[in-house]
């Protein structure tokens, strides 16, 4: 008893890949680190999906500590996906849909 046990962080977020609401109500969201709980917890569940799949590709080559401490330089590096582009929308198809009009002034 009283003896520190590491989690089995892999396991735990590929069961949260297939479901991503049950964040919120796991036993382990308590023993996230603080940066990582933030980046997690999100309203938009396929943005969550995301989040859950970069992480578990983190989490093959380097520990839960070690993602947190290297938070920010992971998410420069695009190894942590971002939110610049939440739902994938190609802007230059979109613009691509407008008429050309000429301006005139």
């Amino acid at each position: 008893m009283k003896k520190r046990k590491a989690l089995p962080w892999l396991s735990i977020i590929k069961t949260w890949i297939k479901k991503p609401r049950v964040i919120e109500y796991s036993r382990y969201k308590d023993y996230l680190p603080g940066r990582i709980k933030d980046f997690l917890f999100v309203d938009n569940l396929l943005v969550r999906r995301k989040r859950l799949e970069g992480l578990a590709t983190l989490l093959v080559t380097h520990d839960m500590k070690k993602i947190n401490e290297e938070f920010y330089e992971l998410i420069s590096q695009e190894k942590l996906p971002a939110e610049n582009n939440p739902y994938e929308v190609d802007w230059s198809q979109y613009d691509s849909l407008t008429p050309d009009k000429e301006v005139t002034s």
